[in-house]
């Protein structure tokens, strides 16, 4: 009965299995991996403080629109406090869809030990390949044919 092999990392397998279970690297097909977190404290600091930012650039630009006493300038005013509530609604969205992107390990990215290549998504569930079970034969030698026995 033959028996099935994976083609990225020649690990063989029962007849009835269909896939490799195991993550391969997508340039050599090595299953030596490393893998390597971002620093999820770091980013979400960043971002923080990027949303910090952005309320105070927005409250700054009221202020400095609600000095002025022009008709135009308060339909402006108006105006900028709708697009800044909706770029708070839009960011705390996008917040929203980061935390959940983290949670699923999206910005981990993979280091291969054999050949050092970094990538984001390993190869997993390889499709196997039937191998032919060989019959090993031996080469000719008269030696061999000329023992005698006793």
């Amino acid at each position: 009965m033959g028996k099935k092999k994976c083609p990225l990392c020649g690990k063989e397998y029962p007849v009835f299995a269909k896939v490799c279970p195991l993550v391969h690297c997508p340039n050599c097909g090595s299953t030596e991996l490393s893998e390597i977190n971002i620093n999820v404290v770091v980013e979400a600091g960043k971002r923080v403080v990027a949303f910090i930012v952005f309320i105070a650039a927005a409250y700054l630009t009221f202020s400095f629109l609600s000095m002025f006493k022009s008709e135009f300038l308060a339909d402006i005013l108006d105006l900028v406090k709708a697009f800044s509530y909706l770029a708070v609604i839009m960011y705390v969205f996008h917040m929203i869809d980061w935390i959940f992107r983290v949670s699923k390990g999206v910005f981990s990215q993979y280091t291969c030990l054999n050949c050092r290549y970094v990538f984001k998504k390993p190869k997993v569930n390889v499709p196997l390949v039937e191998v032919e079970e060989k019959e090993e034969t031996k080469l000719y030698s008269s030696d061999e044919d000329t023992l005698v026995y006793s």
